[in-house]
Formats: C-alpha cells, sequence, structure tokens
C-alpha cells in the first residue's frame, strides 16, 4: 500500500469546491446570463432556451465531482491527469458568471477563454490517457459526457461571445 498523496487530497477537494462553486455562481450572479445576452445585438446570439443545456451540465460535473473524490479514485491515473484541468474551467464558470452578469464583457470573454483551455485541456488528457488508464465504463460515462458537453458549448461560446 502506497503513502497518500497530499496532492492528490488537494485535487479532489478543489474538484468538488469548484464544481459547487460554478454552480453557486450561476444561480446568485444575479440577471439571467440569456436575458443579458439577448440586450445586445450580436450577429449570433443563442437562444434563450440555449442556455437550459446548463441544468444537465452541472449535473454531469456534480457526477463526476462525487466520483473523482471517492477514496477508491484517489490514486487514479486518469484523475490526476484532469483534475486541475476540470477544477480550472468549474472556477471559470463560476467567475464568469459574476463578471458576465456585471456586464464586464471584455473580461468575460478572457475568462470564458481561460475556461475553454481548461475544458479542451481535461477533455484531450482524457481521450488520451483513458485507454492507457483502463478506463472502466463508469469512468467513460461519467467523464466523457461532463467534460465533452462543457468543451463544446465553451467552444461555442468562445465563438459566439
Amino acid at each position: 500500500m502506497t503513502q497518500p498523496n497530499p496532492s492528490d487530497f488537494a485535487r479532489q477537494f478543489a474538484v468538488i469546491f469548484t464544481a459547487i462553486f460554478q454552480v453557486y455562481g450561476s444561480y446568485t450572479a444575479g440577471s439571467s446570463v440569456g436575458t443579458i445576452s439577448q440586450e445586445f445585438h450580436s450577429l449570433i446570439i443563442p437562444a434563450t432556451y440555449a442556455f437550459a443545456i446548463w441544468g444537465p451540465i452541472f449535473i454531469l460535473c456534480a457526477v463526476y465531482a462525487v466520483y473523482q473524490a471517492l477514496p477508491v479514485q484517489r490514486e487514479n491515473p486518469l484523475f490526476r491527469a484532469i483534475g486541475w484541468w476540470t477544477a480550472g474551467v468549474f472556477l471559470a464558470n463560476g467567475v464568469w458568471s459574476y463578471v458576465f452578469t456585471n456586464r464586464q464583457f471584455i473580461i468575460a470573454q478572457a475568462i470564458i477563454f481561460v475556461g475553454f483551455v481548461c475544458a479542451g485541456g481535461a477533455y484531450l488528457r482524457f481521450v488520451r490517457e483513458a485507454p492507457d488508464s483502463r478506463a472502466t465504463t463508469v469512468d467513460n460515462a461519467i467523464i466523457g459526457p461532463a467534460v465533452g458537453l462543457l468543451f463544446g458549448w465553451l467552444t461555442a461560446a468562445n465563438v459566439v461571445g
């Protein structure tokens, strides 16, 4: 049995904390993101209902956060590879909610780009590491959709921004 690695505990805590923070930020930041986005005319404006995708994304991210925090997952090389990246994107999402709803759009765009980079880092590492780490069906069913949807939405958000 190996000695517990303090960075594994820190990573697990960071993912749980930031997963909660992104949801908290979304629901306490003030005005609706969809409402604010409709106030400004742009070539491409997502329909207000498009923002409903965040319900499933938040649920998948919460399931992922709890799953990666299980003691049996602590030393899982897959979570070691993607954990800090997912914590980064969750943190960026939470901060973005406050910045965007305060109409700081340039800063919000920079933050969403940071989130995109973190989501991309997590997704690419997941795709690369999953076969080598012998990812289970459960790993694939939880991580793939959570990180994939997040990366997909942030890709679109960077284009629309």
